[in-house]
């Protein structure tokens, strides 16, 4: 008798046990489950939070990871379609333009450019949207920071693009000043000085001009080597010593 009713008692403590273990292993399921969909509640809060000045659909972080699958996708296509441009003029170096170690670390250099150019931008606005309220404030130094970028790239492809920004920013200034102050054709009369502005660069000073935009001008524009010479010893000697007198 005393065995059986020790036996039963080790079996009641099992089921006990057993219970209490289930419940715990449930307790700790529940648990789990409601940290998950906590987190992803928190997770869509923040990914979906963005302040009423910003205009862009969806929250200020997914905006910005759009925007740097965006531009990851267009560097890669502008890039790749340049040193494919570069190739077909001399079809024997097209695949070492396309494949070469060199092009596809300055390639890689160039998409890595315009991703932070464009992401830093956007991380920057958002975040001081967040802080101040003037928008003009907050589109200048975004702005500031965001051209700070140039600074990863090489150098001949610094100077193309801060020409490239600049020619652009005085277009925008001359469009900001209202139409009180802008002149019959304007744009046209701009745009040709700025042509007439870029034709005397390539004709006198050739050493002004980035090698990467003279290389393409000199396979496009035809100019033979007697041609060249002519600008050089002739033309431009006559033009420098109008400038003397």
């Amino acid at each position: 008798m005393e065995k059986e009713n020790a036996s039963q008692q080790a079996s009641s403590l099992k089921e006990i046990s057993e219970k209490a273990r289930r419940k715990s292993t449930e307790s700790i399921e529940d648990i789990e489950d409601t940290i998950k969909k906590e987190s992803q509640t928190l997770l869509k809060r923040i990914l979906n939070s963005r302040t009423k000045q910003c205009k862009h659909k969806g929250g200020c972080i997914d905006n910005v990871v759009k925007g740097a699958v965006k531009s990851f996708m267009l560097g890669f296509a502008t890039k790749y379609s340049i040193n494919l441009l570069a190739g077909l003029m001399r079809p024997k170096t097209l695949l070492n333009a396309l494949f070469s170690a060199k092009s596809i670390l300055d390639s890689g250099r160039f998409i890595l450019f315009v991703i932070i150019f464009n992401i830093s931008y956007k991380i920057v606005l958002c975040t001081l949207r967040r802080i101040i309220k003037n928008e003009k404030f907050n589109s200048i130094v975004a702005g500031t920071v965001s051209a700070s970028t140039l600074a990863m790239d090489t150098f001949n492809r610094r100077m193309m693009i801060s020409l490239l920004f600049f020619s652009r920013s005085l277009e925008t200034f001359y469009n900001w000043c209202g139409p009180s102050y802008k002149i019959y054709l304007g744009e046209t009369i701009f745009f040709m000085v700025q042509c007439v502005f870029m034709k005397y660069l390539y004709a006198y000073e050739w050493e002004l001009v980035p090698k990467s935009v003279a290389k393409i001008y000199k396979a496009y524009s035809l100019q033979k080597k007697n041609d060249l010479l002519i600008k050089e010893k002739i033309w431009r000697v006559m033009l420098d010593s109008k400038f003397k007198r």
